[in-house]
């Protein structure tokens, strides 16, 4: 989690099932809030997520380590 120009960057890794679904500029579902993801590298990937979503959502309490509820599609 950083600070990305004028939103937030968060690196999520997902599960090697999970992985083989998510792709670069993909959509993803992370605790029932639709995204897209901006980068994507094996299990890894990014999001950016603006002030307005950080601030309604329980995104804003996630810290390093924080277990989240991820779909793909």
């Amino acid at each position: 989690r950083k600070q990305d120009g004028r939103s937030i960057r968060f690196k999520i890794q997902a599960p090697a099932v999970l992985a083989r679904c998510i792709a670069d500029k993909g959509s993803i579902c992370m605790d029932g809030a639709s995204l897209t993801v901006n980068a994507e590298n094996s299990c890894r990937f990014e999001l950016n997520i603006v002030p307005h979503m950080l601030e309604e959502s329980i995104m804003s309490g996630y810290r390093a380590g924080t277990w989240v509820n991820l779909e793909a599609i």
